[in-house]
């Protein structure tokens, strides 16, 4: 409600310095935060830097911003392998592996390097926030904030209360996503949340067309002629297959036959095709 105000946030720490961290980091930034990202070795960091760089670059060959604004934007992050710095942190976005254990260790060990007062976030796509929240000594403290692949362009952020999360903590996520540039939509915990809850049927349609004898090529044209951007299987191949399949079985085990996951996919993965991570999928 408009009577909560959110925290003031000058600084964001990012666990995981990857493609998506890398891009949280690079986005932060850009808006004026002093990010750091914390990953288990210097190579990763330096994807995330590489990340972060890319995106600048391409402003400065397109004359949005100067050399020197580039290297004041570069200047905002910092990288490290240790919890350095993270005293001073007001809120840490995770971004790790999508595997409940791991995160919740994760999580768990970075609040012991964070002052009381931090807002830990979850950049998890399909893992349950009220799950996490179990093992934190500050659950009140704990939000869902889902970005989108590819983070500088996708307009959308799930913001996800979990039972726990405080009105403060939530108001103070929604707040950082508008300053981001962001579209933030609140919702509750639920398997899929709001996109991929709508998303991964219409996926797995797709993919019960072509067991049914459609084509690849014939399907994919279809939604692009009823207006869709990209096809669903070739989005599936930009998700990546192994995520959809992951995605997929955590909603099968919510709602059971309702959400079946089409056998071709399945046995699609079975093969190695990831898709356009490793230039092999249904294209």
């Amino acid at each position: 409600d408009a009577s909560v105000k959110p925290k003031v946030v000058s600084k964001i720490a990012v666990l995981e310095a990857g493609t998506m961290g890398g891009g949280i980091a690079q986005l932060g930034a850009d808006k004026g935060y002093d990010v750091r990202m914390k990953d288990i070795n210097n190579q990763a960091i330096s994807i995330g830097y590489q990340q972060a760089a890319k995106i600048w670059k391409k402003d400065v060959e397109r004359k949005k911003i100067t050399k020197s604004q580039y290297d004041q934007k570069m200047g905002r992050i910092s990288g490290s392998t240790s919890f350095d710095g993270f005293k001073n942190t007001d809120v840490v976005i995770e971004a790790i592996v999508e595997d409940m254990e791991i995160k919740k260790k994760v999580l768990a060990e970075t609040y012991k390097h964070c002052k009381e007062a931090v807002i830990l976030a979850t950049n998890t796509s399909s893992l349950s926030v009220n799950e996490m929240a179990k093992g934190l000594t500050r659950p009140e403290n704990f939000v869902g904030m889902h970005f989108f692949n590819p983070v500088h362009k996708m307009p959308l952020v799930e913001v996800v209360r979990g039972e726990k999360s405080s009105d403060e903590a939530v108001a103070t996520i929604f707040d950082i996503c508008k300053k981001m540039g962001k579209t933030p939509v609140v919702m509750k915990d639920g398997p899929g949340f709001l996109v991929n809850r709508l998303l991964l049927p219409y996926l797995n349609e797709a993919v019960y067309l072509l067991e049914e004898g459609y084509s690849i090529e014939d399907i994919d044209k279809a939604f692009l002629r009823f207006g869709m951007p990209m096809g669903p299987l070739h989005l599936v191949d930009e998700i990546g297959i192994d995520v959809a399949v992951k995605v997929a079985k955590i909603f099968n085990k919510a709602f059971g036959e309702r959400a079946q996951p089409s056998k071709i996919m399945l046995k699609v993965a079975e093969t190695g095709r990831l898709g356009k991570k490793n230039k092999k999928g249904f294209y």
